[in-house]
């Protein structure tokens, strides 16, 4: 061992990137229950995810291995779902539970602003700011999950500089990447608290600067089991899912496509129409 940087986060990912490494960690958020310090789990999905938590994004110079800096953080506001480096651009997938206050009465919520609800970013150098802007929310045009799910694109040169963002209001399920594309899917539970029998799929494009935007909604039949049951191929989103009630017990395998041709990235405005795009959340 020639050098070491200690660092204090919930380590999920390690990028190396020509001279730097970019971590990907998390910091939990805690409470005291008159036990044990735990983290504070919220548990009306799965896989549980911690409400109040922030993603921590540091980039370390390592060209001189026996003096590793770090040169650069970027703080998110989330619980974090996963995250994907692709043409030099790192994509971070966030869950986000809003703040609210502890009894959200009308009248209590009557106070609370959109900055207040808003997801916020802090850098080293840059202080705090929103995460997303108003108007790169979405939401289906029927409801879909308890959370929102964001997903930001930083500069890998430069993890404090933010390339793009935009957040649809929907539970993050299973996520798949290709060179094209990022699919956040879902099939957790409907707004009743009952087993979908469909997958919502949220197609979310690299534009040229390789900024993840979204592009088109829509849904499959039945249940995925991992992102290894999508793929892409020809222009097509192949997708294999499993056809039958929830149980413990077996069932029947059906395989679908769904057609992935390029749609308007401009934000649809307005009832979701025929292409089955998700709303502008003004």
């Amino acid at each position: 061992q020639v050098g070491e940087i200690e660092l204090n986060d919930y380590i999920d990912s390690l990028y190396l990137v020509g001279s730097k490494v970019i971590v990907v960690g998390q910091q939990l958020a805690y409470y005291y229950g008159g036990g044990p310090r735990e983290p504070q789990m919220d548990m009306m999905m799965w896989p549980p995810y911690y409400a109040a938590s922030t993603v921590t994004v540091t980039e370390i110079d390592v060209s001189d291995p026996t003096a590793p800096t770090i040169v650069h953080e970027n703080e998110l506001d989330g619980a974090l779902v996963t995250s994907r480096l692709t043409n030099q651009r790192l994509i971070v997938v966030l869950t986000i539970t809003p703040p609210l206050p502890d009894n959200p009465t009308f009248l209590n919520m009557l106070g609370v602003t959109v900055d207040d609800v808003l997801p916020k970013m802090r850098t080293m150098s840059g202080g705090e700011s929103p995460m997303v802007t108003p108007e790169d929310w979405f939401h289906p045009a029927s409801p879909n999950g308890y959370f929102t799910t964001a997903v930001v694109t930083l500069d890998a040169d430069n993890i404090e500089s933010v390339v793009g963002s935009v957040a649809v209001m929907a539970n993050a399920g299973t996520i798949y990447a290709s060179t094209e594309a990022l699919y956040l899917t879902d099939t957790d539970y409907t707004v009743d608290n009952n087993y979908r029998e469909t997958t919502a799929i949220h197609k979310l494009a690299f534009n040229a600067d390789g900024v993840a935007e979204y592009v088109a909604s829509g849904s499959v039949p039945g249940r995925l089991l991992s992102q290894f049951s999508l793929g892409e191929y020809n222009g097509y989103l192949r997708v294999a899912t499993h056809v039958s009630n929830y149980s413990f017990g077996g069932g029947d395998v059906f395989v679908t496509g769904v057609g992935t041709t390029d749609v308007a990235s401009s934000p649809a405005t307005g009832s979701a129409g025929s292409d089955g795009r998700a709303q502008d959340q003004d």
